[in-house]
């Protein structure tokens, strides 16, 4: 799994999309390393879009923390982050 920040620090879309192409470019250097890279924000990102994004908070921690319990290891990348620096 790839974790770091998504929508914590960043204040609007564009920084949000600068956040999450740096989880996408750690997800392919793993890839390239033989490895399947998960990214919660990538999986909850697109039921969001069809649930809307009032949603957001009760989709995307869920999803991401119950794929991070099912991944053999975690990189951590970026910033600070709520979601991935929450010890649950």
């Amino acid at each position: 799994m790839i974790a770091g920040p998504y929508s914590t620090g960043a204040a609007n879309s564009e920084e949000r999309h600068q956040n999450h192409n740096a989880l996408n470019e750690a997800a392919l250097q793993i890839f390239e390393k033989g490895h399947i890279p998960i990214i919660g924000v990538n999986l909850a990102l697109q039921i969001i879009s069809i649930a809307g994004e009032d949603r957001f908070n009760q989709i995307m921690m869920p999803i991401s923390l119950a794929i991070a319990e099912r991944c053999e290891a975690c990189l951590r990348v970026g910033g600070a982050s709520a979601g991935a620096d929450n010890p649950s």
